[in-house]
């Protein structure tokens, strides 16, 4: 979780909040997510935390949005991965993967569609939101690091689980961990 925290940092940019702040916010968001009957919850609550801690609402939504991004495309790639390891074996497996995360990124950017349409119309904030969120993607470095945090927070998570299962008394190889935790 403390990758994730530094990773979401990152994304944030340049903020007065420190890690420890930051860390409870993320918590805070990340208890909403899952302990809420509605999925997404986090996010608002994440936003709406910053908002209250003076951080501008566009550099919060920018954050949010990249760190969506980074573990959809990382998703993708092990998807990718997975069918070019185990071929036709995957590919009916992979085939309900892609019809269902489909959909959910389908929602995700008719979501997005519409923030999009009503953040232009209030002009500033839109034109805001969009240099954050390209600005993030100009810097090379800083795309670098989030991409490595993605991967570390995937794989530790991986190690984690093949722990537990080893301990239970379970055979497993820790690439189809990854592949499941993903998928």
């Amino acid at each position: 979780l403390v990758v994730v925290v530094y990773r979401f940092k990152v994304l944030l940019g340049k903020t007065e909040l420190g890690f420890r702040k930051t860390f409870k916010m993320y918590l805070q968001g990340h208890l909403m997510n899952y302990g809420s009957a509605i999925q997404g919850l986090g996010i608002g609550t994440k936003v709406a935390l910053l908002k209250v801690n003076k951080v501008p609402v566009a550099k919060s939504v920018s954050a949010v949005t990249l760190e969506v991004a980074y573990d959809g495309v990382f998703c993708l790639i092990v998807a990718a991965v997975f069918v070019l390891l185990l071929g036709r074996k995957m590919i009916a497996y992979v085939g309900n993967f892609l019809e269902s995360y489909l959909v959910i990124f389908l929602i995700f950017f008719v979501a997005a569609g519409i923030i999009f349409f009503i953040a232009r119309k209030r002009g500033e904030f839109f034109k805001n939101y969009m240099e954050e969120l390209f600005g993030h993607a100009r810097a090379g470095r800083l795309v670098l690091i989030a991409g490595l945090m993605t991967l570390l927070s995937w794989v530790i998570v991986s190690i984690m689980n093949y722990f537990i299962i080893r301990s239970l008394g379970g055979e497993v190889n820790i690439v189809y961990i990854l592949g499941a935790l993903t998928m």
